[in-house]
Parts: structure tokens; sequence; C-alpha cells
């Protein structure tokens, strides 16, 4: 389902586009009703508190087996690096990545990695980023070409409990910096051919994982405490003023994303699927 609001000098207009196979036209007109009563409440009483808004509400529109709904108490979703812990384990010797540098001439340069191999590279340099002080709901920055590097970083960085913050080189320099302040980076992955194209606050330390020994620290899983509440990452864009505004999104929201689109894919073990990177307004990449 889509829904588009247009706000207007008197009116807020609300169109909802949805596919008739899975939902009824009656929950639509229901979610509609629901909607314009919220509005209606927050615009009759602008000062009153959020979880007075159900008293805005009539009962028609209310579930009638719960009317007045409480969040779970402790969600349990698995986090996305565990889900890769997880295949490791079961089908270690699967292809976890298939990369292609160049296709020419009929001919390509590819890098494949199992499962057992990503997830043993990421949690060397996870366990490297836990020695710098990556912490849990905290963003590391990842300033890299997309590479077989690029994916053990952002898989390192879920490993160590913090999110990742993915620019791309075509960021200019001055955008960069904003969007770092913004959110709050401290620590910055990048390679050595692109250190110089970073904008940095001064606060921020910039490693470059090419000049890593990551043979000195060990290939365990690190074993930090995850949740699907925790951070996975976070996407900027340019928002209506012109200055980024970022997205937070969280290890339930990817995961449960995943699982909605494998139910729409049917695979088995031998299937790909064909990964490609959005480009938002800043030129940062979405995904894993």
């Amino acid at each position: 389902m889509l829904l588009e609001i247009e706000p207007g000098r008197d009116v807020i207009q609300i169109r909802a586009t949805y596919q008739h196979a899975v939902l009824p036209h009656s929950q639509i007109k229901l979610l509609l009703r629901q909607l314009d009563q919220l509005v209606s409440g927050i615009i009759s009483r602008p000062a009153g508190s959020l979880s007075s808004l159900l008293d805005s509400l009539n009962e028609d529109v209310l579930a009638i087996e719960n009317p007045y709904p409480t969040p779970a108490t402790d969600p349990k979703t698995a986090s996305l690096a565990e889900l890769v812990e997880l295949s490791s384990v079961m089908r270690p010797g699967a292809i976890a990545l298939d990369f292609t540098r160049n296709i020419s001439n009929g001919t390509s340069d590819s890098m494949r990695l199992t499962y057992a191999e990503l997830n043993t590279h990421a949690n060397k340099l996870a366990h490297h980023l836990i020695s710098l002080g990556a912490v849990a709901d905290e963003l590391v920055c990842v300033f890299m070409e997309k590479s077989p590097e690029m994916y053990i970083t952002i898989l390192a960085i879920l490993k160590a409990g913090a999110g990742y913050l993915p620019l791309t080189p075509e960021t200019p320099k001055e955008r960069m910096r904003q969007i770092l302040e913004n959110a709050r980076v401290k620590i910055c992955l990048t390679t050595g051919d692109l250190e110089d194209k970073l904008g940095i606050p001064g606060d921020s330390q910039v490693v470059r994982v090419d000049d890593i020994d990551v043979d000195e620290y060990a290939d365990n899983n690190p074993g930090m405490v995850r949740s699907g509440d925790a951070l996975a990452y976070a996407v900027f864009t340019s928002g209506s003023t012109g200055a980024p505004k970022g997205v937070l999104i969280t290890n339930a929201n990817i995961v449960d994303n995943l699982l909605v689109l494998k139910g729409l894919y049917p695979t088995n073990e031998r299937s790909r699927l064909l990964q490609f990177c959005s480009i938002g307004f800043d030129g940062a990449f979405v995904g894993f």
C-alpha cells in the first residue's frame, strides 16, 4: 500500500493506492477514517499529549479485540549480523558474495567469498573496531568504493554492535562534513586512495582498512549483545531545505524487510540475488 499525503491551505488530502488482492476496500476505508480522526485530534488539541490521541477516535474505528494496544515488552528479532553468523555455521561452504570487478570481452574478473570466509574476515575487523571504541547505537562511517572489502567492513561494523553510515566518493566534502557532524560520527573507515576525498570533522578518527593488519585479531564472533531494536544503518537525504536529514534503520527494520522479500521471491540454496546500490541525494548507498 502507498499513502500519498498532500497538504493544502485549508485541507490535507490523503490518497491510498493498494493491491485489491491483498487488502480489502473496507479495510482501506477504515484506515483513512482513522487517519482523518487522528489528524483532526492533533489540530484541535495541538498541545495535547500523544497518549491522549486515542480519546479523539470514535469507537467504531477502534479494534474490537484490542482497542488500547500496548507494545510488546521484549520483541526478539535477530540482528543482520546474527543471520550471517548462522549461515556461516549451517552453510559454511556456500557462496555468500560473488563480486565482479570487471567484465570485458566475454570474461569477468570476480572474487568469491563463502559464508565462512566472509564471517571470518568480518570478525577480525570487528574486533579491531571494538578496540577503537565502536559501541552500540553509534554510527561508523563507511567511505569506500563498492568492493568485497566494503561488504566485509559493513558486516564488521554490525558485528561490533554499531551501525554504519555509507557515503560515496562523489559526495562533496562540505556535505560529508555536515552529515558526519550531524550523525556525531567518531570513526570513519576508508581506503588509502580515497582518504584525501573524505571531508571529516576535527574530532573524527580516520581508519584505512587496507592498512590494518587484521591477522593479529581473533577470528571468532565478537559476541556483542545485539537486538532487533539496535541501530543497523543510517541514510541521509537532502530534505526540502537542502540540509542533510538522516533516517535511522534498526536491525528489526532490515531483517523484517528481508523476510518479506524472501516470501515474495522464493529461493533455494542455488539461487543468486543481484544486489545493487540505490543512490540518494547525498550519494549514499543503501542496504546490505
